[in-house]
């Protein structure tokens, strides 16, 4: 409380208290706990195990023949397709290929261009 003269009489002015500031900021929280050992080598396992699906060979398996065994295997009702290519090369499917999967997928077999 101030009290103050002031000409004819006195003056009182009513004050409250001074405040302390804003409050305090929080508390810095700890920091999270490091991730576990084994989390690194995630990364190097991925990649060890990604990388033989791009090395390994994909589609289906080509067998070369000579053209006196195609030709045999064709008298022996062995193939059953054969299509010639613009460059003289055969292609053909073998019998039992095609009496296991019908309409699937199958290993090709080539021969050279006689």
């Amino acid at each position: 409380m101030i009290t103050m003269r002031a000409g004819r009489g006195s003056a009182v002015h009513r004050t409250v208290p001074a405040d302390s500031g804003p409050p305090p900021d929080r508390p810095i929280a700890p920091a999270p706990p490091s991730p576990p050992r084994w989390r690194n080598w995630l990364l190097a396992a991925g990649l060890v195990l990604t990388v033989p699906l791009f090395l390994l060979p994909v589609g289906p398996k080509v067998q070369e023949i000579g053209y006196s065994q195609l030709k045999s295997d064709i008298a022996a009702g062995q193939v059953a397709s054969l299509a010639i290519g613009p460059d003289g090369s055969i292609s053909g499917k073998p019998a039992w290929v095609e009496s296991a999967v019908p309409g699937g997928t199958h290993p090709a077999t080539s021969a050279p261009a006689p």
